[in-house]
């Protein structure tokens, strides 16, 4: 017969796994975001666009904002915080370093969808610099966290306790595979079927995703400044990884943060998509004459 003792330690251990294995984490995160407004769903299946198996992604937050107008119907922008949850006790690092002009990301590395934000060519962008989808363009790439940010990371490591001393080991073991790699996976199949019955070239609907890695535990940004490396704690980077498929190609740029800067994180989202919605009232007369082109294109294909 179980005595009390017993029950306590029974349901203490229970704890630790589903603690351990990131459900608790999922559900603070899905909790936070819908407290700030968002509709939230957990581990949402999808196929693999080039593997052909089923993959997970933890969870999916849409914030959906209209900008309507007396004598038209409501236009809606979606926001898409498209996040992984990893409650390992290994803490992670980010090798950063700080992107000169000429190399740093574009506004193509931000993931989209809908007519309004169809990326310009560079030609567009040379020959009509005052063109609707330019504006666009200018609008992320002065506004969107991801493309100001000071530093960014394209490599990554993470920590593990040597077994049998008191150091360290650095790799990335199975992280990319298990976590990264189907995030961004998750990305392009949202960008390719996650809203299609909303979105289509007849409207300005559209869509902004936002993939993000959320730690429990530390994260560490190194950076090597003037030869020498600094390591220091941070609750926030930016993570470029270039991927190809047949659905996608291009960078694509990942937010890593901490639990601890969530509610931080969603403000920031939050502040960048009223800037959005502002930009794109403002100029909502270039952006029907814009919809109604690629009509007129389809039309006559």
């Amino acid at each position: 017969m179980s005595t009390h003792k017993d029950t306590k330690q029974n349901k203490d251990r229970l704890l630790k796994a589903i603690y351990a294995a990131g459900y608790l984490l999922e559900h603070e995160v899905g909790r936070e975001l819908e407290r700030a407004g968002y509709q939230v769903q957990f581990n949402i299946n999808y196929d693999g666009d080039e593997d052909g198996m089923t993959h997970d992604i933890d969870i999916v937050a849409t914030d959906a904002m209209s900008a309507g107008w007396p004598e038209h119907a409501p236009t809606w922008y979606y926001t898409q915080i498209v996040a992984a949850c990893r409650a390992s006790v290994n803490p992670m690092v980010f090798f950063a370093r700080k992107v000169p002009n000429t190399a740093a990301p574009a506004a193509e590395s931000i993931p989209t969808l809908g007519v309004a934000f169809d990326w310009p060519s560079k030609q567009l962008l040379e020959e009509h610099p005052e063109a609707i989808q330019s504006r666009i363009y200018n609008f992320f790439m002065k506004n969107d966290h991801r493309l100001t940010i000071p530093h960014v990371s394209n490599q990554f490591c993470v920590l593990k306790p040597h077994a049998g001393d008191n150091t360290w080991e650095a790799s990335q073991g199975n992280t990319y595979s298990e976590v990264l790699l189907p995030l961004i996976k998750s990305i392009s199949y949202l960008k390719r079927v996650g809203l299609e019955h909303k979105l289509s070239q007849q409207s300005l609907d559209s869509a902004i995703f936002h993939p993000v890695i959320i730690l429990r535990d530390k994260l560490y940004s190194c950076y090597l400044a003037s030869g020498q490396p600094e390591i220091r704690e941070v609750d926030h980077i930016v993570f470029s990884r270039e991927y190809i498929s047949k659905n996608f190609c291009g960078n694509i740029l990942i937010d890593v943060i901490t639990r601890q800067y969530l509610e931080e994180y969603i403000a920031l989202v939050k502040a960048e998509t009223q800037r959005l919605r502002k930009f794109l009232e403002e100029n909502f007369d270039d952006f029907e004459k814009h919809v109604a082109a690629v009509r007129s294109k389809s039309a006559n294909i």
